[in-house]
């Protein structure tokens, strides 16, 4: 739910890995796009995904603030680290 950097990193590995996979040679070709879906944004990573050509968009689906009141604080905010701009 929460953008956080591994996920931009796991983009750019599962691209890698579908253009160097032999048996999806024939696909090669088609366009390829990275998206990163987030529901609760952290603004370092959204512009790390953004630098590295993925598409981001923020999904707020209708019962999102009811879950986030549900779950911890850690989960509904962005680390000190990514806030600060550290790793």
């Amino acid at each position: 739910m929460r953008a956080e950097p591994g996920t931009v990193t796991l983009l750019l590995l599962y691209r890698r890995l579908f253009l160097e996979t032999p048996d999806l040679k024939e696909r090669w070709d088609l366009p390829l796009e990275m998206m990163f879906v987030y529901a609760v944004e952290d603004p370092v990573t959204v512009e790390l995904a953004r630098e590295r050509g993925i598409r981001v968009v923020q999904y707020q689906p209708d019962w999102l603030d009811q879950w986030l009141a549900s779950v911890s604080v850690r989960k509904r905010e962005a680390t000190l680290e990514s806030r600060e701009g550290g790793v």
